[in-house]
């Protein structure tokens, strides 16, 4: 027994050195390392070390430069012209000038606290008793009976023939009593009132309907005023 296992023995290390020469056993050996090199290699948790974190690089750019926008042109400035018209005594004239104006730019009613006509009176003058006798039988010579005798505001005598609202109905009355041969006169008679104006805004356009204006009625003043 002994000896066959001393003949195994040899027999081993015979094969040994054999594949020792022939180089079989360093092949095993490198095929062993290969064999354990292929495995995956097993790490643990703590053996582990955290990333560095990554930090973007931003670029500092400013944001692009938001230009104005232009400032509106503005538009052409119309060159207006600033007038008061007035006083109105007749609201015909009054009526007709407020439609003829409503073309033009702007047209406002005004109104002011003025010595104005209230009233005109056509008279005889009667001075002294021969001259008053002397009208009173003129006037009943042709038939006028409506007159009657008024003291004036510094006293003296006079005999009225009528008492007008207008200026127009009195001149009529003043040339019917000339054409008699009976003297006669118009006085006006004043006292403060609301008077009627216009303040009339108009450019170049309207400045010649308003001259129109100005030519028909005379009476009326037109004078520059100031623009509000």
């Amino acid at each position: 027994m002994k000896i066959l296992f001393f003949l195994v023995a040899i027999a081993n290390v015979t094969l040994l050195m054999w594949e020792y020469k022939t180089g079989k056993f360093a092949a095993r050996v490198v095929s062993a390392q290969q064999t354990a090199a292929g495995k995956e290699a097993i790490v643990l948790l703590a053996e582990l070390k955290p990333a560095p974190p990554v930090i973007a690089k931003t670029e500092n750019t400013a944001p692009p430069a938001i230009k104005p926008a232009p400032p509106p042109e503005k538009p052409e400035a119309i060159p207006v012209h600033c007038y008061e018209a007035g006083p109105f005594i007749h609201q015909a004239e009054y009526q007709h000038w407020l439609s003829a104006m409503t073309s033009v730019y702007a047209v406002n009613p005004a109104s002011k606290d003025e010595r104005a006509v209230s009233r005109y009176i056509v008279s005889s003058p009667a001075n002294t008793p021969k001259e008053t006798d002397a009208t009173v039988q003129l006037l009943k010579k042709h038939g006028i009976s409506d007159f009657f005798m008024r003291r004036t505001e510094a006293g003296n005598k006079e005999i009225s023939l009528g008492i007008f609202s207008s200026e127009e109905r009195a001149a009529i009355m003043q040339q019917q009593m000339l054409t008699k041969g009976i003297n006669v006169k118009i006085k006006a008679e004043y006292k403060i009132k609301p008077q009627k104006y216009l303040l009339i805004r108009v450019d170049n356009n309207s400045l010649e309907l308003l001259a129109e204006l100005r030519k028909s009625y005379p009476r009326i003043t037109v004078k520059n005023s100031e623009c509000r």
